[in-house]
């Protein structure tokens, strides 16, 4: 409607995943990255109420509580997945 000309926000997992050069270790896997985003972190009980939304978050808040949870429940092997969209949130 109108005269907008305004793309959606394409959707954080999507750049990270269209940028995966970027973020390509030996440590960081595709597919694990599309089940921890999409299906494991949103069942996640964050603090401060937040919950990670499938697909995405750039809120730096939201980043940071899952990036807590993790370390807390002793889930290291999905720190550097949480860490690509911090790298994102950065830039």
């Amino acid at each position: 409607m109108g005269g907008s000309s305004s793309k959606p926000e394409e959707a954080p997992l999507k750049r990270i995943l269209k940028n995966w050069k970027i973020f390509k270790t030996d440590v960081l896997k595709r597919e694990k990255l599309k089940l921890y985003c999409n299906i494991a972190w949103p069942l996640y009980k964050l603090g401060n109420g937040e919950k990670w939304p499938e697909n995405r978050s750039l809120n730096y808040n939201t980043i940071l509580q899952l990036d807590l949870y993790c370390h807390k429940m002793g889930k290291w092997t999905e720190v550097p997945y949480i860490q690509a969209f911090m790298v994102l949130y950065r830039n």
